[in-house]
């Protein structure tokens, strides 16, 4: 008898930035279903890659902005003090931008210029907004804008 899949949560989230991004990293604990959820995304054989090979955990480590290949990296700051931390561009030229906060709260004005810079200066383009803090919970603040824990980075 087969074992019995479970829908995922993550399924659409992962879709979701498939359509920005070439590369989607999937990161959880062993044995958490990472493999089954790409699997039931991709119903033919998917291309995907796991650090657990020694191989390309060393590449990674060794050059890990080698993994970062089509992707192009800004700041963005302007005579009127709006600044951006980090731009980052895919191939296909959607834009992440991405704000780093010390603290263990966020609100909606920690949003601010990266919602004037969608906006004013890339109206129409893919744009997705994120505050790294300190805090424990991702957290939606409005279309495609999102606070997400840094802990998330190595988590």
């Amino acid at each position: 008898m087969a074992a019995k899949e479970y829908a995922r949560w993550q399924k659409s989230s992962v879709k979701n930035a498939l359509k920005l991004w070439r590369v989607v990293v999937i990161s959880g604990p062993r044995q958490s279903g990472k493999t089954t959820l790409v699997k039931q995304i991709f119903k033919k054989n998917a291309g995907y890659r796991t650090l657990d090979d020694t191989e390309l955990l060393n590449a990674a480590v060794s050059d890990p902005l080698g993994l970062c290949d089509g992707y192009r990296f800004y700041h963005y700051r302007d005579r009127e003090n709006r600044e951006i931390d980090f731009i980052i561009e895919n191939d296909r030229g959607a834009l992440l931008g991405v704000e780093v906060k010390a603290g263990s709260a966020v609100s909606k004005n920690d949003f601010k210029h990266m919602a004037w810079f969608k906006r004013g200066i890339v109206p129409g383009k893919d744009f997705i907004g994120v505050v790294l803090y300190a805090g424990e919970n991702v957290l939606p603040f409005g279309p495609d804008m999102y606070a997400v824990p840094i802990a998330a980075l190595w988590n």
